[in-house]
């Protein structure tokens, strides 16, 4: 599954170097992220699901695109948890 990111107005003040490295910092916590819900149970993974169902607003009310990017990408992070749980079982 990709997941796509939304297209925002991304004005910022920070230089490139600054940028590189907050990305870097990023994909670090993601990847740690991911290594902690695999070593947890697949209930807490699917507390992870429920919880991007909470973060995205309700169908009738005006739709944030950042907002559902979090909880595509809570999914996302879930999912690939439970399959690096699979191979590390």
């Amino acid at each position: 599954m990709t997941v796509v990111p939304p297209v925002v107005d991304a004005r910022h003040h920070l230089s490139d170097d600054e940028l590189v490295h907050l990305r870097s910092q990023v994909i670090a916590l993601e990847q740690t992220m991911i290594a902690m819900m695999a070593g947890g149970s697949d209930d807490q993974r699917a507390l992870i699901h429920d919880m991007a169902a909470f973060v995205r607003p309700p169908m009738d009310a005006v739709q944030d695109p950042l907002m559902m990017h979090a909880g595509d990408l809570m999914d996302h992070m879930a999912d690939r948890a439970t399959l690096l749980a699979r191979v590390l079982g």
